[in-house]
């Protein structure tokens, strides 16, 4: 059976509903607001993952910067050569920082010095779950999984058209179709339930969507 899966928006509804009403209570809105984030670019930012050497985030046209104390700080990563590409996503996980752009992907230990890999499928999305990176390829009919980024384990799945996340989370993996989703705890049997095009996370003992 699908474990049971609440529902993040409902919750942050209510949190704005109830903050609405102390507002208009008090009678006062807040007199300034302060922009907590990353400073050093004007780019977009796509993703943000936290590893051994910290957070690290990327963006539009290469972007990429790391803070080693929690988000205080941040310090841009300046590649060897020019790389003006957008930079999708990133990931960590068994020791690796992984970025993924235009359907592939470079890893690296620290953040700081970066090295491009090669795959077995054009990458729609690159993630890490259960000690394992997860690869969703654009199309086909595999998804693969590897432990150290280098050696990759097919795995038979047709995939559709609105395919968006691959997930894994205690023990289970997740994969999400815009407003649905399927699951399995050995990615051969799966069974079809409730998704979201953001994915599945655990928090408090929970999944939520």
């Amino acid at each position: 059976m699908i474990p049971k899966i609440g529902t993040l928006a409902s919750s942050f509804s209510m949190l704005w509903k109830v903050l609405s009403i102390i507002v208009l209570s008090a009678g006062v809105l807040p007199a300034e607001w302060m922009w907590k984030g990353p400073p050093g670019t004007n780019r977009n930012l796509t993703g943000v993952a936290h590893g051994e050497s910290g957070l690290l985030a990327v963006g539009e046209k290469g972007t990429i910067l790391i803070s080693e104390d929690d988000g205080l700080n941040w310090e841009r990563i300046l590649m060897d050569s020019p790389f003006q590409v957008a930079l999708n996503q990133v990931s960590y996980g068994n020791g690796l920082y992984v970025i993924r752009f235009s359907g592939n992907a470079m890893v690296s230990p620290d953040g700081r010095h970066w090295e491009t890999r090669n795959l077995p499928a054009h990458a729609r999305f690159l993630g890490f779950g259960n000690g394992r990176h997860l690869l969703l390829p654009a199309s086909g009919d595999r998804i693969f999984t590897s432990t150290d980024f280098s050696h990759w384990e097919e795995h038979p799945f047709t995939i559709p058209t609105g395919a968006v996340r691959l997930t894994g989370i205690q023990d289970r993996y997740f994969f999400s179709e815009f407003m649905t989703g399927r699951s399995s705890t050995d990615l051969v049997n799966w069974e079809s339930g409730s998704g979201h095009r953001n994915g599945i996370s655990w928090l408090n003992g929970s999944y939520w969507r």
